[in-house]
């Protein structure tokens, strides 16, 4: 028993490591929720406009849901390129009639001045021609040419209003407001139709201390287009 006591105990050779407690808790969440106030816009809206003045003498005709035709208004759907109304185009015509009239009789002129520049260059190269009757001829040549551009000129615009008489859909969309009716005299600052694409609308809010977002959304999806 003696020989058992005298025998000594092992130690371990690395010392025991120090270690921390700690209570696990679950994260604290805020039940604070952020709100902002947002605009839902159209992504495209405008205002259609006739180019020239005149009596509105035909309103696009659609079907109603009782059956019966009526003038295209608010809540109307249309496809692009789709004439919505046109104004009286007789007075368009005589306009565009007046100006080929123009256009002949500069051109008659021009081509009288032609002439007679020609033969005032063969008299003076022979000094058959004073100099100022020579520069009256050449004046007069330059003179009527510029008159038939400018009536050529005139005659391409009065085409372009006649084709503008009617009133077109430049994209699809919805009728937003109708402020014509047969028989209204329109000018080009009356406000004929407001047609909106909202196959896709913009969302417009404000956050404080930053601009102003902006998001696009296609109709029947949640997915937006950060602008």
């Amino acid at each position: 028993m003696l020989g058992g006591c005298s025998h000594k105990l092992q130690i371990p050779s690395q010392p025991p490591r120090a270690v921390r407690l700690a209570t696990v808790a679950a994260p604290q969440t805020s039940a604070e929720t952020l709100r902002y106030s947002a605009s839902i816009l159209p992504y495209a809206q405008v205002d259609l406009m006739f180019r020239s003045s005149g009596y509105v003498t035909n309103v696009r005709q659609v079907r109603g849901a009782d059956g019966r035709t009526r003038n295209v208004g608010t809540g109307d759907y249309v496809e692009q390129g789709l004439t919505l109304a046109h104004i009286r185009r007789e007075d368009l015509q005589n306009q565009m009639a007046q100006a080929q009239a123009q256009l002949d009789q500069s051109t008659a002129q021009h081509t009288k001045a032609d002439q007679d520049f020609q033969r005032a260059k063969v008299l003076y190269s022979t000094q058959s021609l004073t100099k100022p009757d020579y520069d009256q001829s050449e004046a007069a040549f330059n003179a009527t040419r510029a008159a038939m551009d400018n009536a050529k000129a005139a005659l391409l615009q009065s085409r372009l209003i006649l084709g503008d008489a009617d009133l077109k859909a430049p994209f699809s969309g919805y009728i937003l407001s109708r402020n014509i009716d047969l028989g209204s005299l329109v000018s080009p600052s009356t406000n004929a139709f407001t047609i909106a694409d909202i196959g896709r609308v913009k969302v417009a809010f404000g956050r404080p201390g930053l601009r102003t977002q902006s998001s696009t959304f296609r109709a029947g999806t949640n997915d937006p287009d950060r602008e």
